[in-house]
């Protein structure tokens, strides 16, 4: 057998008594390949440090997901891989070691010994982030390594502790990390962007402004709270918030009502027109939250997400793909323009544009110099989100080949193995009544109205990929949310036939 052929894969629970079982694996196969008793203590010792350090950061003490370790002999070197599915973390985390405060140290601060422990007596160590495949923090030494030096063991940090709320504030790009390690507290590794598992990923969104944070802050200076305002491009006047996180903990503290205060706030000082957010429909409380402040059910997008995600503390698994509603609030009046809505959706969206404050027969009945002719071409683009295994398609300009055109990406998109396509028409277009006629012999069924998504009056259709939805376990809140709901449901049934 080659020293290659020499490893071990160990999946334990988060706990410390699994120390002992990985050490003594360790150490066989650490004795195997020469290396000599005085440095395997060493080893063992490192092992202890670099779990105790991951169990520290990643775990907290009702976390059930495992911790994999994989030993090999990998020569020149002998390696310890630590892999975690547990909260995001990185080394940026743990402040630098200084001797002269040694003395100094609460518990909270024993992860720098650790690490400083870990840097003098290994070769090399590796931190890699893959997302929702985990973190791995990895330990190799040579296998024919010189003599280091005695270190000594620590205790580790085990309680967190709440304090109270000292302010809402902006966040900065420094602050990514700490975002992460709170979203995935409230969702685990289920939350439908990958990229908030990337802190340096999530640090350049907030770099190019396109995504704002709202943090609510500890007295010790620690996130719990968070509220994020997106935007699709620099210049859309639609601004969703979303990403509404608070830590378990502090739940039943009214921070969602606080944190959504201040963006209101900020929103007011801005000049977009739209605030907006997908309320899910697994449970009721953010279109409550939603209603408290003003904001309006305007459209119903089935199967939105995927059935993956997940509530901790309100709902470990859905029933179906999740459904949200588009709620929305005008923070400037939308500027008047003719519009073009087919006869039959007229009432629908005549009830909807009444609970925004706008009449629609003033806009039906505008005077323009003149109509548009329909063009040879249809202008389109499209949109898979790989991460909610949505497509989207926005019609900028209806063609008289829009049919041909409708036909060939439903098709394509459906190769794709999409789960839901949303085409987005521009009611403004004078042949918007042709679209729609076109997207329904298609199969697609009315959302509703999505303004400034990305055109000032502009509806949502979808179509289902192979996908059912049980319109009975999307939870509404108030009379309008389940007006709509009823509206969707007959409409789909109206349009399968």
């Amino acid at each position: 057998m080659s020293n290659e052929d020499l490893w071990v894969k160990i999946t334990c629970p988060p706990r410390k008594h699994c120390i002992s079982i990985i050490q003594d694996a360790a150490s066989s196969i650490a004795k195997s390949v020469g290396i000599v008793d005085e440095k395997i203590g060493f080893i063992r010792l490192n092992i202890e440090e670099a779990f105790m350090m991951v169990l520290n950061l990643a775990y907290s003490d009702d976390t059930s997901e495992d911790i994999m370790v994989d030993v090999r002999c990998q020569p020149p070197y002998f390696r310890v891989q630590f892999i975690s599915k547990g909260m995001p973390f990185d080394l940026s985390l743990i402040p630098e070691y200084e001797p002269t405060k040694l003395v100094e140290m609460t518990d909270k601060d024993v992860s720098t010994l650790s690490m400083h422990m870990i840097k003098e007596s290994v070769d090399e160590y590796h931190f890699i982030n893959r997302g929702k495949e985990g973190i791995v923090f990895e330990l190799k030494w040579h296998i024919h390594f010189d003599k280091v030096e005695d270190i000594q063991d620590s205790e580790q940090d085990k309680i967190e502790i709440i304090e109270d709320i000292k302010e809402i504030k902006m966040l900065s790009p420094d602050d990514a990390i700490n975002i992460s390690r709170l979203v995935y507290k409230s969702y685990g590794l289920s939350y439908v962007s990958e990229d908030i598992y990337y802190p340096d990923r999530l640090r350049a969104k907030l770099q190019s402004g396109l995504f704002e944070s709202i943090g609510a802050i500890t007295t010790s200076d620690r996130i719990v709270g968070h509220l994020a305002l997106m935007k699709d491009a620099q210049n859309s006047q639609a601004v969703e918030w979303g990403v509404v996180v608070v830590d378990p903990a502090c739940r039943g503290k009214g921070l969602m009502n606080s944190l959504l205060e201040f963006a209101m706030k900020v929103m007011q000082g801005r000049s977009e027109s739209v605030f907006f957010a997908h309320a899910v429909t697994n449970h009721p409380f953010t279109q409550k939250t939603c209603e408290r402040f003003g904001f309006k059910p305007t459209a119903l997008l089935v199967g939105f997400a995927p059935d993956s995600i997940r509530f901790r503390n309100i709902h470990d698994n859905l029933k179906q793909r999740e459904s949200t509603f588009i709620f929305l609030k005008l923070m400037r009046p939308l500027e008047k323009k003719k519009i073009y809505p087919p006869s039959w959706y007229k009432e629908t969206l005549s009830k909807i544009f009444e609970t925004l404050g706008i009449s629609i027969d003033e806009l039906i009945n505008m005077e323009v110099s003149a109509d548009i002719g329909l063009d040879t071409n249809t202008t389109y683009s499209s949109r898979i989100i790989s991460s909610i295994n949505t497509a989207l398609i926005f019609i900028d300009r209806i063609g008289s080949d829009i049919n041909n055109v409708l036909t060939f990406e439903k098709k394509r998109l459906c190769k794709e193995k999409v789960d839901v396509i949303n085409l987005v028409i521009d009611l403004q277009d004078p042949n918007a009544e042709l679209c729609v006629k076109s997207a329904e012999s298609l199969g697609f069924f009315i959302a509703g109205f999505t303004p400034m998504m990305p055109y000032p009056y502009a509806i949502t259709m979808q179509y289902l990929n192979n996908l059912k939805i049980d319109y009975d376990v999307i939870t509404t809140y108030g009379d309008t949310a389940s007006w709509i709901k009823e509206i969707v449901k007959q409409d789909q049934m109206r349009v399968e036939g």
